[in-house]
């Protein structure tokens, strides 16, 4: 079911607008490392594999709102994929999840991608290539020849690395952009907005 545009009204908001996104892609990719390094501005390499999900409440300042980001961060193993979908109801953005080492992550980003569409093709896909850190080890592709290969695919390609804080902001600031076109859950669907000036600097700032 496709969420509901946010059309052009009202002056008076709620403070605080709460919206739920799903990040998904395989197993150590650094989904979690991502959603950590936002709410708790940490990181570290001893997270343990995510079993099922893990949920974090980020806020996310977009020009004069407040967004209340709940980050659903999922489990990349094959033996968690089936029961993913369940938790895709009332998403709005989900974020498949790569990293810049593993070209197997990024060639698996179409399947997570077809999974979301399968039930829920209106949820916005937008992709985060992550451990950017890595970049000249064996193995990593340079940040040029990952966007040239994925923008006909994916318009909004984010390249971050949650161990060196690179980009993680500016993705959670374009994804709570990307709510505020929509009204994502129940408990917001009275609310309209006028988005066109308040937006109008968060742009889409995914390189």
């Amino acid at each position: 079911m496709k969420p509901t545009p946010i059309s052009k009204q009202m002056d008076k908001l709620d403070p605080l607008l709460s919206f739920k996104v799903i990040l998904m892609g395989d197993s150590g990719v650094g989904k979690t490392s991502l959603a950590n390094r936002q709410a708790y501005k940490q990181f570290s390499n001893q997270l343990q594999p995510t079993i099922g999900t893990g949920i974090f409440k980020v806020v996310v300042p977009v020009g004069n709102f407040k967004v209340e980001l709940n980050i659903w961060d999922t489990a990349g193993q094959d033996k968690f994929k089936s029961v993913i979908p369940m938790y895709m109801r009332d998403t709005i953005v989900c974020v498949l999840v790569a990293a810049i080492d593993s070209q197997l992550t990024i060639e698996h980003l179409d399947e997570w991608k077809a999974l979301v569409e399968k039930d829920y093709s209106a949820t916005v896909c937008m992709v985060a290539i992550n451990k950017t850190d890595l970049q000249g080890t064996p193995g990593a592709k340079t940040i040029e020849d990952l966007r040239e290969s994925l923008m006909d695919k994916y318009p909004s390609i984010h390249f971050v690395s949650a161990k060196s804080n690179t980009g993680v902001e500016e993705l959670f600031s374009a994804v709570a952009t990307e709510c505020l076109n929509y009204q994502g859950s129940t408990r917001n669907n009275h609310h309209k907005m006028d988005l066109s000036h308040d937006s109008e600097s968060s742009g889409s700032s995914c390189c």
